[in-house]
C-alpha cells in the first residue's frame, strides 16, 4: 500500500503504469482532469509528482508538467494519489457531432449499453428527453456514457 491505507481508494505500487506509480483500480470509464471529463482511454499520465499532503499541498488541477503546452499536465487525484496527467483528446462525438472535451457533460456513466440485453444505439436519447440538456448514448466518451454537449464550459462538481 502506497497511499490511502484502509480507505476505499487504497493504492498500490503499480510498476506496469510507471516506475514510480502509486495507483488504484476504478470501475469508472471516465476520469476527471483539471475539472473536465476524460475517457480513461485518453488519459496520459505524465508522472507521479503530485502530493496533496504536507509540505507540498499540491491541489487538484494544479499544473505539474509542460506548462502552457498542448500536453500540459495537471495534478489528477481521480487517476491516482500522485498522478500528473492530461487528456489527449480535445473533442468527442455526441450524436454524430464534434464536442470540445471541456463542454462534454456526462449525465450518467452507466445508463447506456451497446450489448445484450439493451442494444442501445449511438445517439439514442438516454436522459432529459425534450429538454435543453437532452442527453444521448455517446460511446466515443465511454462504453456506457449518457452525455450532452454544453454550449458553455462545464466543470465537474
Amino acid at each position: 500500500v502506497c497511499a490511502n491505507d484502509g480507505q476505499s481508494k487504497e493504492a498500490y505500487c503499480s510498476y506496469d503504469i510507471s516506475p514510480t506509480a502509486c495507483a488504484f483500480c476504478s470501475s469508472s470509464s471516465i476520469k476527471k482532469i483539471n475539472g473536465y471529463y476524460c475517457p480513461v482511454s485518453d488519459v496520459v499520465v505524465v508522472g507521479e509528482g503530485c502530493d496533496q499532503g504536507a509540505p507540498h499541498f499540491d491541489y487538484e488541477g494544479m499544473v505539474c508538467a509542460n506548462d502552457g503546452q498542448p500536453d500540459e499536465g495537471y495534478c489528477s487525484y481521480d487517476i491516482s494519489p500522485y498522478a500528473c496527467a492530461y487528456c489527449r483528446s480535445s473533442k468527442k462525438s455526441i450524436k454524430g457531432l464534434d464536442c470540445p472535451i471541456s463542454n462534454v457533460v456526462v449525465v450518467d456513466d452507466h445508463d447506456c449499453d451497446q450489448g445484450d440485453p439493451h442494444f442501445d444505439p449511438e445517439g439514442v436519447v438516454c436522459a432529459n428527453d425534450g429538454q435543453p440538456d437532452e442527453a444521448y448514448c455517446s460511446y466515443d466518451i465511454s462504453p456506457t456514457a449518457c452525455a450532452y454537449c454544453s454550449s458553455s464550459k462545464k466543470s465537474i462538481k
